[in-house]
């Protein structure tokens, strides 16, 4: 995936392809794969949402806040935050404070989640993340989980470079990635 849009980029700036292999040549990093802490492997792939935490309160209002170690599992995705108030009506989450997302495709660490289980939609806020599809990393101001299958990041820096490399960094107003056709799309880089 990253490949083709590199030979994209390369030849909108290149007047022939042997000028073009020369630009992707001097991007492409080293073969390291990009090092990044993922969460452990996911236990739950079942429809049941597994929550364990230290502590936690129950409200009339069928919100649960659940603090200290939280995790949360849910059909292939996991949540690992200080706290976490789960609602029942909505099936939802919000995480807070050392917060970690995995879906299989995306993993990601930062402030904040709110995350709809029944939908597999969500809102990732200062997240560094990793695709594990493509072992690319970056960082995004707002990551929005549209569904499994797209995610929709603002104010990106996107790359596929190991950790303290930054031989290519595309920094973007948005980045769309559609894992079902195997595309990236970078807007105002």
């Amino acid at each position: 995936m990253i490949t083709r849009i590199l030979y994209q980029l390369a030849l909108a700036f290149s007047s022939t392809l042997n000028a073009a292999e020369e630009l992707i040549s001097a991007l492409n990093c080293p073969s390291n794969r990009a090092v990044f802490n993922t969460p452990t492997p996911l236990t739950n792939t079942s429809e049941q949402t597994h929550i364990t935490a230290d502590q936690l309160e129950h409200s009339a209002d069928k919100r649960i806040k659940f603090s200290g170690h939280t995790q949360l599992q849910k059909s292939g995705q996991r949540i690992d935050a200080d706290e976490l108030i789960y609602n029942e009506r909505e099936n939802s989450a919000i995480a807070t404070g050392n917060t970690r997302f995995s879906n299989g495709k995306i993993h990601a660490d930062g402030d904040r989640l709110q995350l709809f289980l029944d939908n597999n939609s969500g809102t990732l806020d200062n997240m560094r993340f990793f695709l594990s599809d493509n072992d690319a990393r970056g960082y995004a101001q707002t990551i929005h989980l549209l569904n499994r299958q797209q995610t929709d990041a603002r104010h990106t820096q996107y790359t596929q470079c190991p950790l303290g490399n930054r031989d290519w960094v595309i920094d973007s107003e948005r980045l769309f990635i559609d894992y079902k056709k195997n595309l990236i799309t970078a807007t105002n880089s």
